[in-house]
């Protein structure tokens, strides 16, 4: 006969001698959440304090802190579930000594200080440097885009909300119509009839629903720039990700390459990286300075973010030495040239790059030998922000290749910026072989760290709302991201040494 562990039966009465502290491992990391927050001067960081002794007691805001840094580690954002674990789970109920704060006091924690969680951000750093894990000599940086807490019902367009507001006025018109029939109709109890109570509350509904379309209305006729309201999270935007559009945020990052550690965390509303190599770059400048890094850095991105008026503003920031490769040589590099049946002019042979300039004449010479002299004078491109300089063939009648070169029928023209000799040495520098060895790098250093936060820690939508809670949301994550590395690296022990507390 087989024989099997049974458990202590439930209605046996028994008396547990167990201390909360043997519940949890000498080397389980909670002991490392508790230790970091304890050292943690909150007042310091801007995490808002309770002033008043009047009423119950409140919850410190260190152990508040520290069911978030866990919950964030285990993929838990939820007040609701936040709650829930501090009752269930021993690592939480070890972490704050069996208190059992409810979900509006976890929520509004987190709610009422953006700042300090951004603090925290700057803060972890500086025990980094302390502990002699960044190197600040080579940064990579990269965007992601991350769904905002916005869904499409909750979207408002101008040329629309006229008609969302008409079918919102018969809805109400026909329960209105509804409750008229229903008065003259003797039978209450037939079941296919809604209830009296029933048709009072959708109407009511509907009219809350007519009372923001209302106050919708009014934002675009205040504002005509305005196309569309995002009504859940005004600062969100729509943004296009592998072929999909969403409503969201460009979240961008800066990983230091030597041990892929997050040095910079911003949130734009901007769909693309074209505008963000300036703010990165001045944001890294500065974060060197707080820190009292005195070393040249080396910067890496994509082609996302090649903008000659971005770059050339970066490239003036002391210490920071960017590379930022072009999106025709990415392209060449991962062999992905444009390949289209339908004839394309200009042809790879004749493109701008393919002209050569001669400084001292002030001239183009194009691959057929024909010359492009300066026509007209320097014109402001609204859209580039740069000063555009035109250049005209002098002979492209007769030349045979003038099909494969342009359609226009006035000749070849060139479009140059007034940065055009820097911008060739820039790519130049890029595409040489210290370039290639630089940019190569790029992705094994910043792909590791989105890679943990979308798909090992699952963050792939915001919790909060609004620029500002967003910002402070995601600094937040970028902190868990360092933090859970640290762990990895460190041990507990030698965390504390380095950092002076033992």
């Amino acid at each position: 006969m087989v024989r099997y562990k049974e458990g202590t039966p439930r209605n046996q009465l028994v008396l547990y001698g167990t201390l909360l502290d043997d519940l949890i491992d000498k080397n389980n990391r909670v002991r490392f959440i508790d230790f970091y927050v304890e050292e943690l001067n909150m007042e310091e960081l801007g995490f808002i304090l309770p002033k008043s002794p009047i009423g119950a007691s409140c919850y410190k805001r260190k152990d508040l802190l520290k069911i978030y840094i866990y919950g964030y580690l285990e993929r838990i954002r939820s007040s609701r579930r936040l709650e829930k674990e501090c009752i269930r789970n021993d690592e939480v109920r070890w972490l704050i000594c069996d208190l059992q704060p409810d979900f509006k006091t976890i929520a509004n924690f987190r709610k009422d200080n953006p700042n300090a969680l951004k603090n925290l951000f700057k803060k972890f750093l500086r025990d980094c440097k302390k502990l002699e894990l960044l190197s600040y000599k080579l940064i990579a940086v990269d965007g992601t885009k991350i769904r905002a807490q916005n869904s499409s019902n909750n979207l408002y367009h101008r040329d629309t909300i006229s008609y969302v507001e008409k079918k919102i006025d018969e809805k109400i018109e026909n329960y209105l119509r509804e409750l008229d029939e229903q008065d003259k109709y003797e039978d209450k109890n037939d079941l296919s009839i809604l209830p009296n109570e029933k048709i009072i509350e959708r109407i009511n509904k509907l009219t809350k629903r007519k009372d923001k379309i209302n106050i919708i209305k009014s934002l675009f006729e205040n504002d005509s720039d305005l196309k569309t309201y995002f009504a859940n999270d005004p600062d969100s935007r729509f943004q296009k990700d592998k072929g999909q559009a969403y409503v969201g945020y460009n979240c961008q990052i800066a990983v230091d390459n030597k041990n892929k550690l997050i040095v910079e965390a911003e949130v734009t509303n901007k769909n693309n990286d074209q505008q963000q190599l300036t703010n990165m770059t001045k944001k890294i400048s500065q974060t060197k300075k707080e820190l009292e890094v005195d070393i040249d850095t080396v910067e890496l991105t994509d082609a996302g973010y090649y903008s000659e008026k971005e770059i050339i503003e970066s490239e003036k920031i002391a210490g920071i030495d960017t590379y930022v490769i072009h999106p025709q040589d990415a392209k060449k590099a991962k062999g992905k040239m444009r390949r289209n049946k339908k004839k394309i002019i200009p042809d790879d042979g004749h493109k701008t790059d393919k002209f050569k300039y001669n400084e001292k004449e002030d001239i183009f010479i194009c691959p057929e030998g024909k010359v492009l002299e300066k026509h007209g004078q320097t014109k402001y491109d609204k859209r580039r922000k740069l000063n555009i300089k035109r250049y005209k063939c002098v002979d492209c009648k007769n030349c045979l290749a003038k099909t494969q070169c342009t359609t226009n029928k006035h000749g070849r023209y060139l479009a140059i910026s007034e940065n055009f000799i820097d911008m060739q040495n820039y790519r130049n520098k890029v595409l040489s072989e210290k370039g290639k060895r630089l940019t190569n790098k790029r992705k094994e250093i910043v792909e590791h760290p989105f890679g943990t936060i979308k798909s090992i820690l699952g963050y792939n939508s915001f919790m909060q709302t609004g620029a500002l809670k967003t910002s402070a949301e995601f600094k937040f994550i970028a902190f868990i991201y360092n933090f859970k590395r640290i762990m990895n690296i460190v041990s507990l022990n030698d965390f504390k040494l380095a950092l002076n507390y033992i």
